[in-house]
């Protein structure tokens, strides 16, 4: 039986165990050779009982057994657990363990462990990769200090890197060499890491505020270090602001990065050497556009604030992941925030909620912010996980007030620094430190779902009394067994007809703030707010301070009011995506001419206008209120969804709200299209939307100010006209790609655009299409990037040719998977996921989605990494 095999097992949270032994040190040796790689760990192993302890060594499928001592003393364990993937002991005195394997990197496509990226060796070891580099307990809850000697050629791999400090490197025999780096905090081996490779490094410097100097290195292929300062200065203002904000300092000599270009995921936070995935380090204004710097600067401020959240306190079994990652989550937008807009950060962090996470809530592959069960872990690194577990800590700090809120952050540090970790761990900081009792809020971790929160509002003439009458309520999805009432923070101002701010007063208060959080914690409740003038309008869930779908009853007139005046964005922004999916819903019931829907556009095209004609008005701000809801916010609020007729209304809107606006957007564009080099990046983000619509109305000359746009050297702008004329069939479309590819042949990075924008087209990406552009020269298929930027676009991006009514774009997905799994299961597991949102559509949509389904299940030796996410889906 295979490790593969043996991973399809339900592993229970319920049955966590708390280990019996544990690893002083690890002493690892890497040899690495040209056709192989030779790998020896030396383990010091002590029962925590008197009594002895057992302790399971875990090995991947590609691990090849070599020799093994204990205590000095052959040991040879069974071939069948060897064949299982696992070495059972039992210790039963303070014991030494040495164990030696071969691997070999090259054969690795899966990623996973060691590998070889372009020359270099480099490895991923969250959360099971360690396993594949040589047997352990490789369990989060297993801390050890590790100690890692690598051995390589002089010549070819010059460049040796592992976690810690190094301590000690010289040369060997047969022009090789040596390195050996030591790190003195236990660890869990998920963290740990190691790079080979001939490599150029750019180096910098931090002073910490307790006057220390940490080095700063990044590690990339040569000819790549011109593109490494961005990322510099966002790991020294990551490192400033995590010591001014949470007072949390780093605590080692040198802190490393190295850019892969092979990569399953963002980045890797390894103590001291983070790995990263180079589309997240390699940027400038020439290569990435403003949202890919901004991008770059989050990636990096994330994994570094894992030192603390993550690193120094870890998990104590994998169904904790959101500990790590829904904590550092919350950390790194906060810091976005403080770096840019915040209004615009929370709208666009929002929109991703409701585009990504709300579907997952309603689909088949639902679960907890906190799982309760698994198969494969490699499929929890979810947006669950990550952004809804985010905004469950968004929500204590909304409960407990800033203050509290630090004050527990302390606490859970203090507490658990150096240990591994559970949310409860992280609550009991929570509630020692505000003396709020946090019980019944707990069920956000163990609750899948998205909650409905109903609001009717009635308004007393005579009293001048605002009620407001909440309603809990909760999905109706299969994939979701627990449904109680939950504890909500709803953060609620009051806006005037004409625009004031009103104080939000409740009973028996004299006066009130601006606004304030309301907790709602039962089924049903009201609430009354006083001394409200007629006409008010109450801006609810400011902030989006619960993630909830809020259902109201409010009137167009109500929703104008917040969309004009709401001095919260996006009580602004969501305003304006409830009018324009009121419009949407129209067009798709009564078709896209009307006279009802024409009026309804009018009344938003003059919305609009007076937006665009504030100046007070942040750029950024008015790029977010004009964008068109998501495909998926738009096919989640119907109860039969056709995705391209979907796609269709919301092009129309988007075209016709373009052509109200009239010379008010053109003004716009014009004096934009004027002073291209001077915009600042909220103008230019502000000029792509508006590109976006004009071009949509085939106008002559958008369309070639938007191929000028594409010849810019600022990529911000180049790729806002190639977007501009990638939605349409117009000729410059094709002019300006080709000239793209050209300019940019030589740059993988960049033709990853080029990939997406002609994956995307509606009018031209074909799966045919596609395969042909799978044949270009820059295109990797064991390159994660490369696969995504084709086959994911395509999927999620392309809706009119993913959707064909003939099923093509299904069999095209369905039949790449089936290829990419049985190189990179992990992968795999991830671009399936278009295929599983189908609950919403017709029956025969749902009918050729499943057929797709079905052909990958039935296919011989799927992974179990897909044929979880293939089972729950379709049983």
């Amino acid at each position: 039986m295979s490790l593969a095999s043996t991973s399809q097992q339900v592993i229970h949270r319920s049955d966590y165990q708390p280990p019996q032994c544990c690893v002083d040190s690890v002493n690892l040796t890497i040899a690495i050779y040209d056709d192989f790689t030779q790998v020896t760990g030396v383990f010091a192993i002590s029962p925590l009982s008197a009594k002895g302890g057992n302790i399971t060594l875990y090995g991947g499928e590609t691990l090849q057994f070599h020799a093994m001592e204990i205590n000095d003393t052959p040991y040879h364990p069974d071939d069948s657990d060897l064949a299982n993937g696992r070495i059972d002991l039992i210790i039963e005195k303070p014991s030494v363990v040495m164990i030696t394997g071969r691997i070999y990197p090259d054969q690795n496509t899966a990623l996973e462990g060691l590998y070889r990226s372009n020359g270099m060796y480099c490895t991923q070891c969250e959360p099971e990769g360690f396993r594949r580099i040589i047997w352990y307990p490789d369990h989060p809850d297993i801390l050890s200090v590790f100690t890692t000697r690598i051995e390589a050629n002089a010549a070819t791999l010059p460049v040796l890197l592992s976690n810690g400090n190094l301590i000690e490197e010289g040369h060997l025999p047969d022009d090789r060499h040596y390195a050996v780096w030591h790190d003195p905090h236990p660890k869990p081996s998920y963290l740990f890491a190691m790079v080979a490779g001939d490599l150029d490094m750019v180096e910098d410097h931090f002073m910490t505020k307790d006057g220390r100097k940490v080095a700063l290195r990044i590690f990339i292929e040569h000819g790549n270090a011109h593109l490494c300062g961005h990322a510099m200065e966002s790991l020294k203002a990551s490192m400033r602001w995590d010591e001014d904000v949470f007072g949390l300092v780093y605590d080692l000599d040198i802190f490393m990065i190295v850019a892969v270009s092979h990569f399953n995921m963002g980045a890797m936070e390894n103590k001291g050497l983070n790995i990263f995935n180079a589309k997240y380090v390699l940027a400038d204004k020439q290569t990435a556009t403003d949202d890919d710097l901004s991008l770059v600067e989050a990636i990096i401020a994330h994994e570094y604030f894992h030192n603390w959240t993550g690193n120094r306190i870890t998990c104590r079994d994998w169904f904790q992941l959101t500990l790590k990652e829904g904590l550092t989550v919350y950390r790194d937008q906060e810091f976005t925030s403080d770096m840019h807009s915040r209004g615009v950060k929370r709208i666009n962090d929002v929109a991703m909620m409701k585009a990504i996470q709300f579907p997952e809530d309603a689909g088949p592959t639902a679960h907890p912010v906190r799982p309760d069960t698994y198969r494969e872990i490699n499929n929890f690194y979810t947006p669950t996980v990550y952004e809804k577990g985010a905004e469950v800590i968004r929500m204590m700090e909304q409960l407990l007030g800033k203050d509290a809120f630090m004050q527990g952050i302390d606490r859970y540090i203090k507490d658990n620094d150096g240990k591994a970790a559970t949310c409860e761990d992280f609550v009991s900081a929570m509630e020692t430190a505000s003396g709020v009792d946090l019980e019944q809020f707990s069920r956000w971790y163990e609750q899948a779902g998205t909650p409905i929160l109903n609001v009717q509002k009635s308004y007393d003439k005579v009293k001048k009394t605002l009620t407001l009458n909440f309603k809990q309520s909760h999905q109706d999805n299969p994939a979701v067994d627990m449904r109680h009432d939950l504890v909500m923070p709803v953060r609620v101002g009051l806006v005037s007809a004409s625009g004031d701010v009103l104080p939000v007063i409740c009973d028996g208060e004299s006066g009130g703030a601006d606004d304030r959080v309301l907790t709602i914690a039962d089924k049903t409740s009201s609430i009354t707010l006083h001394q409200v003038p007629d006409g008010a309008v109450p801006s609810l869930l400011r902030g989006f301070s619960a993630p909830v779908q809020l259902q109201t009853n409010f009137t167009e007139d109500d929703l104008l009011t917040l969309l004009a005046f709401d001095k919260d964005s996006f009580g602004r922004w969501d305003a304006g995506q409830q009018l324009m999916c009121q419009v949407i819903r129209i067009m798709l019931e009564q078709g896209s001419s009307s006279k009802l829907i024409e009026q309804k556009i009018q009344v938003l095209g003059d919305a609009f206008r007076q937006i665009i004609q504030d100046d007070t008005c942040d750029p950024a701000v008015k790029a977010e209120l004009l964008k068109v809801p998501s495909q998926q916010v738009i096919e989640t609020m119907l109860a039969v969804a056709n995705p391209v007729a979907v796609w269709n209304a919301r092009r129309k809107l988007a075209k016709n709200i373009g052509l109200a606006l009239g010379d008010a957007m053109d003004n716009h564009i014009t004096d934009y299209t004027g002073r291209l080099d001077d915009l600042t990046a909220q103008e230019r983000r502000f000029l792509h939307i508006l590109m976006n619509m004009k071009v949509l109305t085939h106008d002559p000359i958008a369309c070639q100010q938007a191929l000028a746009m594409s010849h810019s050297d600022n990529m911000t702008l180049s790729m806002a006209g190639l977007n501009a004329l990638n939605q349409t069939d117009v000729v410059e479309r094709m002019e300006a790609l080709a000239a793209f590819a050209a300019k940019w042949e030589k740059h993988p990075l960049v033709m990853e655009k080029w990939f997406a924008l002609e994956a995307s087209c509606p009018y031209l990406s074909t799966p045919e299409h596609c395969e042909t552009l799978m044949t270009h020269p820059a295109f990797d298929s064991n390159n994660p990037n490369k696969l995504r930027s084709v086959i994911s676009v395509f999927a999620s991006l392309n809706t009119r040719m993913f959707h064909a009514d003939d099923g093509s774009g299904y069999r095209f997905l369905a039949h790449h998977i089936a290829e990419i799994d049985k190189r990179n299961p992990q992968i795999s597991a991830r671009m399936v996921l278009p295929l599983t949102r189908f609950g919403r559509y017709d029956a025969g949509r749902q009918a050729m989605m499943k057929g797709a389904l079905i052909r990958l299940k039935t296919a011989q030796g799927l992974s179990s990494d897909l044929s979880e996410v293939v089972d729950k889906t379709i049983g």
